[in-house]
């Protein structure tokens, strides 16, 4: 008669033990997410992303070809704060579910200085932008991310032109 409630309890201690584990791992992730908004993006502080992102990373954008690589990746956050060098990303909202974190954040910044041949206007942004980021043995692998491109080009007063333009999802 008591076997089947010991073997009840320890399931369910064993069960929730798993569970432990997996909404520890959902904490990490939201915290990886955290620094790459706050400590990558808005710093500037690429070097954390060695710890961040794992091989064979790959960013989505909505409107953009793909970042593919840890390299690449911290090439394009280097280009656009010499760009845009006050530039700061305000997480709205982070909510994650298993392997993926949904975010939704502002962007805000003055146009400063060159963006390769796109020449500096002075003019000031905030942009709507949200996405979602999925993760495997604790790294970021692959992002997809939607920014108000329009509304920034044009608080801008800039064009991006249609070079490296991909209409939708690579």
């Amino acid at each position: 008669m008591y076997q089947p409630v010991i073997a009840m309890i320890l399931s369910i201690l064993l069960l929730s033990g798993c569970s432990d584990d997996r909404s520890s791992e959902v904490q990490r992730n939201i915290e990886a997410t955290e620094q790459l908004f706050n400590e990558v993006w808005s710093e500037g502080n690429v070097d954390l992303l060695d710890d961040l992102i794992a091989d064979g990373y790959v960013k989505h954008w909505a409107t953009f070809a793909p970042t593919i690589g840890r390299d690449a990746l911290k090439q394009a956050v280097l280009n656009w704060r010499e760009s845009v060098p006050d530039h700061k990303e305000e997480l709205l909202a982070v909510e994650a579910s298993g392997d993926l974190v949904f975010v939704r954040w502002r962007e805000t910044g003055t146009f400063q200085n060159d963006l390769g041949d796109i020449p500096a206007t002075g003019n000031s942004f905030e942009a709507a932008a949200m996405g979602w980021i999925r993760f495997a043995n604790g790294k970021i692998v692959e992002e997809w991310t939607i920014v108000d491109n329009l509304g920034t080009q044009t608080q801008l007063g800039i064009e991006f032109g249609k070079e490296g333009f991909s209409p939708g999802w690579d």
